[in-house]
């Protein structure tokens, strides 16, 4: 009887796993998605040509990175969804690949990612991005924290 009893547990248990992973992401999170531009005038005003930006993050909450729709060359990105990591981490690969004046001037944060909401009962959609600002011949880079109201994000309309 107890065997019985383990085996219906068992199937059901299958049956829970199967259904759950079953359901894609669209209809685990079905909420808002937007596309993220940061605008370039507050990167600019700190870039010259003895700066570069090494690597940015993007932390959201109650929310999470649809896709990254611009990644410059010689760059690795990372995207994940935990709770206690930023959701996006990119650096250059090398010097080369660092990010000067002319590369904001091209539009490489301009629709660059992306995002999606959670429903709301997850709590207060935010994003903010960290970026890396190394200067030339200095050991200690600076940081430059965009917030959400700096942030231009845009519905994408279904």
């Amino acid at each position: 009887m107890q065997l019985l009893k383990n085996a219906h547990l068992l199937i059901l248990v299958v049956f829970a796993i199967g259904i759950i992973l079953s359901m894609s992401s669209d209809d685990v999170y079905s909420a808002d998605r937007f596309i993220v531009s940061i605008p370039g005038d507050r990167l600019l005003s700190v870039l010259n040509e003895n700066n570069r930006i090494s690597e940015y993050s993007v932390m959201i909450s109650a929310g999470r990175v649809y896709s990254v729709m611009k990644i410059p060359a010689d760059w690795v990105v990372k995207v994940e969804e935990h709770p206690e990591t930023p959701s996006l981490m990119a650096h250059a690969s090398h010097g080369a690949g660092y990010l000067g004046a002319n590369a904001l001037r091209n539009g490489v944060f301009t629709e660059f990612l992306v995002v999606e909401s959670k429903p709301k009962d997850w709590g207060q959609f935010e994003i903010r991005v960290r970026f890396t600002i190394d200067i030339f011949m200095e050991e200690n880079p600076q940081y430059i924290i965009i917030e959400k109201k700096d942030i231009l994000i845009v519905p994408i309309k279904p």
